[in-house]
């Protein structure tokens, strides 16, 4: 099975989404973006044994992520998913009474 750029994106975006760390994330990438391609180039040195078990599918992966353009969209897509994250909690979540609110209500009670 064989993933396009923008799928893998998706998924690593996805992930860290779910996992809740687009902070870390987001400052990782910014922070580490000069290196990538050199750690790439580490990356499939070091696991050359392991990625053959994985076929194409390695070697495709880290190739995405060693381009400086997919890193930034990596990032784009972590903050567009953040916000999208964001305004759902927004609208699903109940207002939460004021202190103020409690006290009528309270008030309201014990004069009934």
């Amino acid at each position: 099975m064989k993933f396009t750029e923008e799928e893998y994106i998706e998924k690593a975006a996805t992930l860290i989404i779910e996992k809740e760390l687009e902070m870390p994330a987001s400052f990782f990438l910014e922070a580490l973006r000069p290196v990538f391609f050199i750690s790439g180039e580490l990356a499939i040195f070091f696991l050359a044994p392991v990625l053959g078990i994985l076929e194409n599918m390695g070697y495709d992966f880290i190739d995405t992520f060693q381009k400086r353009e997919n890193i930034d969209l990596l990032v784009k897509r972590i903050n567009e998913l953040s916000k999208e994250k964001e305004k759902l909690k927004k609208i699903n979540s109940t207002p939460t009474p004021s202190l103020f609110n409690k006290i009528e209500n309270k008030i309201k009670n014990y004069l009934k």
